[in-house]
């Protein structure tokens, strides 16, 4: 195994830790990891603590456009500051479905 994707592997078990620090500070770095990340950010959205949500939003905006389906999921979020996250990824990232996105978030506020 690569060292990355030890890495990756690393950070994903720790997105399984019961301190919410420790998640939110391994989604953090896996934004730093790429594309090969989204899936397991994908999967912390879910995650009880809305500080790790929050994190994940962060993080997907640091990847870019192939996290972009991820953090439309993201604005439906029951805590705004999760859902303010995730806007501000998406503006970020800027592509038209990331902007569009923005655009039917906003229109719903």
């Amino acid at each position: 195994m690569s060292g990355l994707k030890q890495k990756v592997q690393s950070l994903i078990g720790a997105l399984q830790d019961e301190d919410s620090n420790v998640r939110s500070n391994a989604t953090l770095a896996l934004g730093e990891m790429g594309k090969d990340a989204v899936p397991a950010l994908s999967q912390a959205l879910q995650d009880q603590d809305a500080k790790v949500r929050k994190g994940v939003a962060i993080a997907l905006g640091q990847i870019g456009k192939d996290a972009v389906p991820v953090l439309v999921q993201a604005l439906q979020d029951e805590n705004l500051g999760v859902c303010r996250s995730s806007e501000r990824a998406l503006r970020k990232i800027g592509t038209s479905e990331a902007l569009k996105a923005v655009e039917e978030y906003q229109s719903r506020q």
